[in-house]
C-alpha cells in the first residue's frame, strides 16, 4: 500500500477516504483543521519525490514519515500499519472446500 502516487491526488474518492479516516480515528489524532493541511503538506512532499524512492509499504512509509513534522500523519500511518489485512480466513475456506470436493468425487 504505502504512499503510492495514486493516493497523492485530489480526487473526490481520496478526499472521501481521508474524511472517513478522520471520522473513525478522531479521538487518536488532532483537530480536523490541523490534520487536513498536514496531510496535504505530506502529499505534496511525496509528489516531489523520485518514484523509485517512494515507499512501497505502510511500514516503509511510517519509517520515512517524520513524527515531529507530520505528527497526525505519523499516527494515521501507525494505525494503518497495524490493521490486519490478511485474507487467510477466506483462503482456508477455499482450501477446505477443495478438499471436500476431492473427497466427494473420490467416494462416488
Amino acid at each position: 500500500m504505502g504512499l503510492d502516487t495514486k493516493y497523492c491526488d485530489a480526487s473526490p474518492k481520496t478526499a472521501q477516504d481521508l474524511e472517513r479516516l478522520l471520522e473513525i480515528y478522531q479521538e487518536d489524532i488532532g483537530p480536523r483543521a490541523a490534520v487536513v493541511p498536514e496531510v496535504q503538506r505530506c502529499v505534496n512532499k511525496w509528489k516531489k519525490e523520485d518514484v523509485s524512492t517512494v515507499s512501497s509499504s505502510d511500514i516503509e512509509a511510517l519509517c520515512a514519515c517524520h513524527a515531529d513534522i507530520y505528527p497526525n500523519v505519523y499516527i494515521l500511518l501507525t494505525i494503518l500499519g497495524t490493521l490486519s489485512t490478511s485474507t487467510a480466513t477466506s483462503e482456508r475456506s477455499f482450501s477446505t472446500m477443495r478438499r471436500l470436493k476431492t473427497y466427494l468425487r473420490s467416494s462416488i
